[in-house]
């Protein structure tokens, strides 16, 4: 689907992670960015992620997320950190393989 047909874009929305967007897998988001306001979409359990992210005010330094990281987030707690921008494509990827690694060693405990 494109912008064009979201009912909030008309009214300026500028979002990075559009629940409309076809391609919403490719795109990535900073805690400190525009989170999707449109009450259509307001039950999407990754968007509820992604807003109580954005209410801890962690600012560009805490990485960056993508949808199926923000739908594998579990607990959203202060010291959350998203995907290093200095690892480029893979930043995603490195970010999953930690949280894999971390639940194995918790699991084992």
């Amino acid at each position: 689907m494109s912008e064009t047909q979201c009912p909030q874009y008309e009214k300026g929305c500028i979002c990075q992670l559009c629940p409309m967007e076809a391609d919403i897998d490719k795109h990535h988001w900073f805690p400190d960015e525009f989170v999707c306001t449109s009450r259509q979409f307001a039950g999407l359990a990754w968007l509820k992620t992604q807003r109580k992210i954005a209410r801890l005010r962690l600012g560009p330094d805490a990485g960056y997320f993508t949808r199926p990281m923000l739908e594998a987030v579990t607990r959203v707690v202060r010291g959350l950190r998203g995907a290093d921008p200095d690892d480029g494509l893979r930043g995603e990827i490195h970010w999953m393989e930690k949280r894999k690694d971390a639940r194995r060693q918790h699991a084992v405990v």
